[in-house]
């Protein structure tokens, strides 16, 4: 075991702690009484952990000689264990962003056992999956890592024969842990309903920026515990990050905490605060990092987004981030859950399964815009469209499908301008004109419609070009840096969170990934396209079109008729 990392006082310490644990009934019901008070001194008296690699004095990482040792906590973790007790001993959430290899989930599985073993804490583990939580013998499982450390616990401090707490026994099962007083430790994989229908202590998230339900698990678990705690290192584009850790930053709810290599004794031995002056690391001039050997060592090993999320601890994504995400976090105050529609007839028709994402009803003074960004149908990604308010600049309605084909996307808008027209004049429709968009004009002069915005320079329609979109999505920072728009759906602000500037110096999605909110197999930033192209439009638009259609003069949209549109066309 290596000692270098610890201070002198905090080694004896944990050994006259240990020595107690064995020794008269004095000492033993001594330290039992100091653990009850301490998760600290709990963890000096008979805490284990695993260490799988050790550090050297040049920086360089090498094997552990001794894989299992006595968990003797630094000072970091020391004040990081005290204060996630008192988080859940108040009952306050806690977003807890990490570097790589900093003990969390040692110190997490550690706190859950002092908390079952002295107060009657009943605690839920969530990880990815089930052999995640509980596969026997493996200590990257977290139930294995509770048993390793269960069996090596002094006897002093155990509610019961440790046989019985061990797998096998008749307090220990699958994924569970069972005090003889009742209460218990529960693993489970991450779903959408967890948690329900029980009450917990405490729901811990372990690596949960990994975990695909999170968003959907994390609001579930809302219902069934007071501390909810998502203990993560970033991910580009996770909820634990664009959401979670967002809302610590700025709201300080959930509770931030932070921890990085500057509090491992090893990996900061040797260091000093320098100021990267070009911004070689990550791209971002004149910040201060704390260069040790092992940080110098580590920025030659990894890329600029691997060392911002895994040794720095901080969000990051493909690139850096386009939209500030203070701002974002912002304007999330205004989203809220929209009725679900689908336009029937002229009239909007409530359905779970609408298209139409419906946040506000126009006023007969409303002058409303529609943009759209075209995708061929396919499930690759979405047709996405966003209706705004002019003068309000606000967003009123929106809508997503990832198989709606360009000449389908200019009916639907076409319909829908029409509807929200209500006998004035119809809504201004504009679209992005590359790829999919290229014959959107001539559909919509088939459908006889009379409102098609024009570009400064004449053109039907925005063309996408690299300048023109940084310039698109340039327009939609500065009206959300200068509080001049209201977004109102959280589907748009959540494409913002992963917007990013490429390296070659395009502007795009942080990645590809499932986008569970519409079944499109690929997320492009789609909904952020159309929201800054209607800004655009409302910015730009000197008034609607005159024309005012009676209603007798409205073209017949029937599933029938289309299907001979499409048969001619």
């Amino acid at each position: 075991m290596n000692l270098q990392t610890h201070d002198e006082e905090t080694i004896e310490l944990t050994v006259r702690l240990r020595q107690m644990a064995v020794g008269s009934d004095e000492e033993q019901a001594a330290v039992k009484e100091l653990c009850k008070d301490d998760p600290v001194a709990f963890l000096m008296a008979g805490g284990w952990t695993k260490v799988v690699k050790e550090v050297a004095v040049d920086g360089n990482e090498r094997p552990s000689e001794v894989s299992t040792q006595p968990f003797i906590p630094w000072r970091s973790q020391r004040k990081v264990l005290r204060d996630v007790a008192q988080c859940v001993t108040e009952g306050r959430d806690i977003a807890w962003a990490k570097s790589r290899e900093m003990g969390a989930s040692w110190l997490m599985l550690s706190l859950s056992l002092w908390g079952w073993l002295f107060h009657e804490w009943s605690v839920l583990l969530c990880s990815r999956t089930e052999d995640l939580v509980d596969r026997a013998g493996d200590l990257d499982s977290l139930f294995p890592r509770i048993d390793s450390m269960v069996e090596r616990l002094p006897s002093c401090l155990l509610p019961c024969d440790r046989k019985d707490i061990l797998p096998a026994g008749k307090h220990r099962r699958h994924m569970v842990l069972t005090h003889p007083a009742g209460h218990s430790i529960v693993g489970q994989s991450t779903t959408e309903h967890i948690g329900r229908g029980g009450r917990r202590t405490v729901v811990i998230f372990d690596e949960a920026a990994a975990q695909e339900k999170l968003e959907a698990a994390w609001r579930s678990a809302a219902d069934t515990t007071s501390c909810r705690i998502a203990v993560s290192t970033h991910l580009s584009g996770s909820y634990f990050t664009r959401s979670i850790w967002a809302n610590a930053l700025d709201l300080k709810e959930p509770k931030p905490i932070l921890t990085t290599y500057v509090g491992h004794p090893l990996k900061a031995r040797g260091g000093e605060w320098r100021t990267d002056v070009d911004g070689t690391i990550t791209g971002e001039p004149a910040r201060r990092y704390f260069w040790s050997p092992w940080f110098d060592r580590q920025i030659k090993r990894r890329d600029m987004v691997d060392i911002r999320e895994n040794v720095l601890a901080l969000p990051s994504t493909a690139g850096k981030g386009f939209f500030p995400l203070a701002n974002i976090v912002r304007c999330r105050r205004d989203a809220f859950e929209p009725r679900r529609c689908d336009v029937v007839d002229g009239v909007l028709v409530d359905t779970p399964s609408g298209k139409w994402r419906v946040f506000r009803e126009p006023t007969v003074a409303s002058k409303l815009v529609i943009a759209a960004d075209p995708a061929y149908g396919t499930g690759r990604n979405n047709s996405a469209a966003v209706m705004m308010d002019v003068d309000r600049r606000e967003v009123v309605a929106t809508y997503v499908d990832p198989h709606c084909s360009p000449y389908e996307l200019s009916q639907t808008m076409a319909h829908a301008g029409r509807t929200w027209a209500r006998g004035r004049a119809n809504l201004l429709i504009g679209w992005e004109v590359n790829g999919a968009g290229a014959a959107m004009h001539k559909d919509l002069e088939r459908l006889h419609y009379p409102a098609i915005w024009k570009s400064k320079r004449g053109r039907y329609g925005w063309l996408s070009t690299r300048q023109s979109k940084r310039e698109l999505f340039g327009n939609l920072a500065r009206a959300i840096a200068d509080g001049t728009v209201t977004i109102t759906d959280a589907e748009i602000l959540d494409e913002m969170e992963t917007t990013v500037v490429y390296d070659n110096g395009g502007i795009g999605p942080a990645r590809l990934e499932i986008d569970k909110s519409s079944g499109a197999a690929e997320a492009h930033g789609d909904r952020v396209v159309a929201m800054s192209l209607a800004l655009l439009m409302c910015e730009t638009s000197t008034g609607q079109s005159d024309r005012v259609e009676p209603e007798t003069g409205l073209p017949d949209f029937s599933a029938k008729t289309i299907l001979k549109m499409d048969e001619i066309m």
